[in-house]
C-alpha cells in the first residue's frame, strides 16, 4: 500500500474525557482495499457494513471504525505504535482485532466496547469521516457549510424548533445549525429514525423521556465543514 492513513486528532473540552477524529476520505486510496481493512472485523461487524451496496459508503464506514480503534487507543494511552497501521502482522493490527472483538452495539444502535467505560460516534459524508469516542452518552453529525436546508424539511421538525427558526429570522445558517442538532441529539438518544422528528424538540434540553440534561457544542472542524456535538451533562 503506498499511502500511509493519518487520522486527525483532537481533544474535546467537555464535562467528561472526549477526543474525535476525522479525515477526508478521498485521501486514503488504501481503504479500497476492502479485504484487508475488514480483516480485523469479527463477522457480525462485516456482516453490518456489507449491507451498504455502494463502495463509497462502505469505505467511509470502513474508515469510522478503524477511526474508533484509534481514539481508544489514543485514550487508553496504548503503547502500540500508531504508524504500523498498513502492516498486517503488526502489534497495532493484532490490538485492532481485540478491540474490534469487544466491539458493539446497544439494541437502540449507539456503538459501545464491552471492556471499556467509551461509547462511540460517527458521522459521515462525501467530504468527512468524523469518529467520537467519550465516556459519555454523544451523538454527533457533520454537514458541509453550504448545505442548502429546504423549508420542506424544515417542516419536519418539531413545531418549537420551526417557531424558533422563523423568528430568529430563518436564516440557512439557522437552519443548518437546528437540523445537525437535531440529528446529534437523536444519535446521543438511541432515537435515530424510529420516533417521528416533529415529536420531540431537540431545543428541550431535557430528553425525551429519559430525564437526562443534554448539551450541544458546535466546531468548525474545517472551513466548510461543520460538527455539532450532543453529549450528556454530568
Amino acid at each position: 500500500m503506498e499511502d500511509r492513513v493519518i487520522f486527525q486528532y483532537m481533544e474535546i473540552d467537555m464535562a467528561q474525557s472526549a477526543a474525535l477524529s476525522f479525515c477526508d476520505p478521498a485521501q486514503f486510496s488504501s481503504f479500497a482495499n476492502e479485504e484487508f481493512w475488514m480483516k480485523a472485523f469479527p463477522q457480525k461487524l462485516k456482516d453490518r457494513i456489507g449491507q451498504y451496496k455502494n463502495f463509497a459508503d462502505r469505505r467511509m464506514r470502513i474508515m469510522s471504525k478503524w477511526m474508533y480503534f484509534f481514539l481508544y487507543a489514543r485514550m487508553s494511552h496504548s503503547k502500540v505504535n500508531m504508524s504500523d497501521i498498513n502492516m498486517m502482522e503488526s502489534d497495532f493490527f493484532r490490538a485492532a482485532k481485540l478491540f474490534f472483538h469487544g466491539f458493539d452495539y446497544q439494541a437502540t444502535g449507539q456503538p459501545f466496547h464491552h471492556e471499556s467505560n467509551l461509547k462511540f460516534c460517527a458521522s459521515h459524508n462525501e467530504n468527512l469521516v468524523v469518529s467520537m469516542c467519550s465516556e459519555n452518552a454523544i451523538g454527533i453529525d457533520s454537514e458541509s457549510t453550504t448545505t442548502a436546508i429546504r423549508e420542506e424539511l424544515m417542516n419536519l421538525l418539531h413545531a418549537d424548533e420551526y417557531n424558533f427558526w422563523k423568528a430568529n429570522g430563518g436564516s440557512q445558517e439557522l437552519a443548518l445549525s437546528l437540523w445537525t442538532m437535531k440529528e446529534a441529539a437523536s444519535k446521543a438518544l438511541g432515537i435515530g429514525m424510529l420516533r417521528d422528528w416533529n415529536d420531540w424538540s431537540c431545543l428541550d434540553l431535557a430528553s425525551p423521556g429519559l430525564n437526562k440534561k443534554w448539551i450541544y457544542q458546535s466546531i468548525l472542524i474545517v472551513p466548510t465543514q461543520r460538527l455539532t456535538i450532543c453529549y450528556e451533562k454530568i
